[in-house]
C-alpha cells in the first residue's frame, strides 16, 4: 500500500511541475490566429482585424521554419504581445499552419504598407483586390 502512495505523490508532483513549468513559460503571451502576408522586406502576420504585425522569431530554427510560409497561409501563432508602431511588431515563439491559400482580411490595409515601402508596386498590384 506504502509503494502505491508513494507512486502517486510522485505523480502528482511530476505533474504540477509540468503544468507550472508550462504556465510559467507561457506568462504573457497568447495564441492568435491570423494569415502570412510574405513581402520582399520581410513577413508580416494579419490579424482577423486585418492590422499588420511584422513578425520575429524567437530562434534560428524557427525562422528556418518561416522561410516556408507563404501570402495566404492562415496560422496559428503563439507570441509575446504587440508593440504599437506601425507596422504592429511581434516576438513569434511557434506558429501552426492551418491552411494554404487563405485570403487576406478585408480590413488590411495595403495602401498604406505600399507607401510605407512594405510592399514593392510589383507586390502590391499582385494581391490588391482592385490590383491598384
Amino acid at each position: 500500500m506504502k509503494k502505491i502512495w508513494k507512486i502517486c505523490i510522485t505523480i502528482v508532483v511530476a505533474v504540477t511541475a509540468v503544468i507550472g513549468t508550462c504556465l510559467f513559460l507561457l506568462r504573457g503571451k497568447s495564441f492568435d490566429p491570423g494569415v502570412i502576408l510574405k513581402t520582399e522586406r520581410g513577413i508580416l502576420w494579419l490579424t482577423e482585424e486585418g492590422a499588420p504585425v511584422e513578425l520575429r522569431f524567437a530562434s534560428g530554427a524557427l525562422q528556418k521554419k518561416a522561410d516556408g510560409l507563404a501570402t495566404g497561409d492562415a496560422v496559428l501563432l503563439l507570441h509575446d504581445g504587440v508593440a504599437e508602431s506601425f507596422p504592429a511588431k511581434t516576438a513569434c515563439y511557434y506558429f501552426v499552419i492551418r491552411s494554404h491559400g487563405a485570403p487576406l482580411p478585408k480590413n488590411t490595409p495595403l495602401g498604406m504598407l505600399n507607401e510605407l515601402g512594405w510592399l514593392t508596386d510589383a507586390e502590391f498590384t499582385e494581391i490588391s483586390p482592385t490590383g491598384e
